[in-house]
């Protein structure tokens, strides 16, 4: 709608005449703007100062510019749509941590700083048989929807694989010839600890994933890095060698296990195993003991501090109490 000057304003909108004056204008026109399937999204305004005459050149300009904003109006009311869907997918996937007894745990959760809120990172505790929990760290490669519903196939798949009794030498592969079979290329890195209560042990595997670490009572920091298979997703004939599906190693009751996904020891300005170094160097220059969500808040400000981080960041960190067992969730 084109009101080319106030004479016309007089005509036809005599109500808004006045307003129109005090705004100095003496023209404008009104585009609605619509979505792709013809819904109304609502209008857009322009005015001058001057009178105007509507010819084929400023038609088809106004008619950009509509279009323009109501593309960019759709797509963002598909990001708030997504966004919602993402949010309430990793809140569904990374609820509150079961009790174990004999367990204090402690997990956090910290979103890229970048244009999605979520990704595909991921921790879960499980309780299996047999006096034996299962603690779980991954990253699916990605971020935003498709991460978060591929970390939400693996999350379960790992899950009902561990539920079923299938040893963890066993997880990985038969979780990558399920994901062999979809056309789409998943790619993601996992570690997977289930601790004995009764032998004081755990059983280990990783793929692609960073070492586990185990601070003792004493100070002293263990890397669980003898069992690593390539990334799921990634048909291992493709990488010839000699991989230890799993692995065994002593978790005496007052140790603490840290699992963590790289984006707390990655950075672009220096290797991968510097920052691993690193965050073992932090948990053994803790001299005094400290309850698992403080051992996060230590990792966290030490590495992390007040930058952004550029990946997704998921921490877990267990203990095998010595007293009666307490269960603490650093809220994300």
């Amino acid at each position: 709608m084109l009101v080319p000057d106030l004479e016309a304003y007089q005509q036809h909108f005599p109500e808004i005449l006045a307003d129109t004056v005090a705004a100095g204008l003496s023209a404008t026109a009104s585009l609605p703007l619509h979505r792709i399937d013809g819904t109304p999204l609502g209008a857009i305004g322009f005015g001058w100062h001057e009178p105007l005459e509507l010819d084929a050149k400023l038609s088809a300009a106004l008619e950009a510019a509509a279009l323009m904003c109501s593309q960019t109006l759709e797509l963002a009311e598909h990001y708030d749509e997504e966004h919602e869907i993402i949010v309430e997918l990793q809140s569904r996937i990374l609820d509150d941590l079961p009790h174990c007894d004999g367990f204090d745990i402690a997990a956090r959760y910290l979103p890229t700083g970048g244009s999605s809120p979520v990704g595909g990172d991921w921790y879960e505790t499980l309780r299996l048989a047999d006096n034996r929990v299962a603690f779980v760290v991954g990253d699916v490669a990605g971020h935003g929807l498709r991460a978060a519903a591929d970390m939400a196939v693996i999350r379960g798949m790992i899950t009902a694989l561990l539920h079923s009794g299938v040893p963890v030498a066993d997880v990985f592969s038969e979780v990558t010839a399920v994901l062999d079979e979809s056309e789409a290329l998943v790619l993601a890195s996992a570690a997977v600890v289930v601790v004995d209560t009764a032998t004081e042990t755990l059983t280990f595997a990783t793929a692609g994933h960073p070492p586990p670490l185990i601070l003792d009572r004493g100070g002293s920091v263990r890397s669980l890095n003898t069992a690593n298979t390539p990334l799921l997703g990634l048909d291992p004939t493709l990488f010839p060698g000699t991989y230890r599906l799993a692995d065994t190693a002593p978790f005496p009751r007052g140790s603490q296990l840290v699992l963590y996904t790289d984006g707390l020891v990655e950075r672009r300005d220096r290797p991968f195993a510097i920052g691993v170094e690193e965050l073992a160097a932090r948990l053994s220059a803790m001299t005094d003991h400290h309850c698992p969500a403080d051992v996060i808040d230590a990792v966290l400000a030490a590495l992390v501090g007040r930058r952004t981080p550029t990946d997704d960041i998921a921490v877990l960190v267990v203990e095998a109490t010595l007293v009666s067992p307490s269960l603490r969730h650093a809220e994300p």
